[in-house]
């Protein structure tokens, strides 16, 4: 059975609704011991021959931390910070008054983060990038890791969960987005049996561990799960990291 967050598109819409064209997805991974870092990248293209405001929504999986979300627009890139969301609505508001480019990320619980992206250029393409890190618990001898991926319904009731109309996540299991997916496996894990029960993959040494690839070119029909299965018995650990901050 799959977990209730486990299906969910990350889809981009402009504020009436309408698509704005996935060009490719592409997902890098770092798996040390039973924390995983994950950097997903999507882009897209705004086809229309005027301005838009983007609303994208995306899923991360169940205890998930969203660490950094930045987007790259005609060579630039905005990156987020954490503000009070009265505040960032209004200098988002403002920047849009402004003509400026503006973007605003919202947590709206349970896994599911909505972007605003205000004042798409027409024609203008977008490369929006965001990190997350979580921990993976062992269940006996086996180690899960996921990445929400599919195209597919996620919140039965969108406006329950606090979404507006044209932020719904919808079903399009005919779409192929290209989609690409490299994991490295390091420390122990790097010794256990990998595979995948839902994507061809290939696994080859690398200069740190393993190397865990999609076999050929997928689609986002389904979401990825890696399983690590141990040789051995499986005994506790802690792996502490650097968060990145000064202090």
């Amino acid at each position: 059975m799959r977990d209730h967050n486990e299906q969910a598109e990350a889809l981009l819409r402009d504020a009436s609704g309408n698509p704005v064209p996935l060009q490719g997805v592409s997902v890098r991974g770092r798996l040390t011991e039973t924390l995983a870092s994950v950097e997903v990248e999507q882009r897209y293209r705004n086809p229309l021959d005027h301005n838009i405001e983007a609303v994208y929504v995306f899923p991360l999986p169940i205890g998930a931390v969203l660490l950094e979300m930045t987007v790259e627009i005609a060579g630039r890139t905005l990156a987020g910070q954490v503000i009070e969301r009265k505040s960032a609505e209004r200098r988002y508001e403002d920047a849009i008054t402004d003509g400026d480019t503006a973007v605003m990320v919202q947590d709206k619980g349970d896994g599911l983060y909505t972007m605003n992206l205000g004042n798409l250029l027409a024609g203008e393409q977008v490369v929006i990038r965001y990190r997350y890190a979580m921990t993976l618990p062992w269940h006996g001898d086996r180690l899960r890791f996921l990445v929400p991926t599919a195209i597919a319904p996620r919140y039965g009731d969108p406006e329950a969960a606090g979404l507006r109309p044209w932020e719904a996540p919808e079903s399009d299991l005919v779409v192929e987005y290209p989609f690409d997916l490299r994991i490295v496996v390091e420390g122990r894990l790097a010794g256990c049996e990998l595979g995948s029960p839902t994507h061809p993959v290939s696994v080859a040494r690398c200069a740190t561990g393993m190397e865990v690839r999609l076999d050929r070119t997928a689609r986002l029909d389904r979401d990825f799960v890696l399983t690590a299965v141990s040789r051995e018995a499986v005994a506790g650990s802690v792996t502490v990291v650097n968060d990145g901050t000064a202090g």
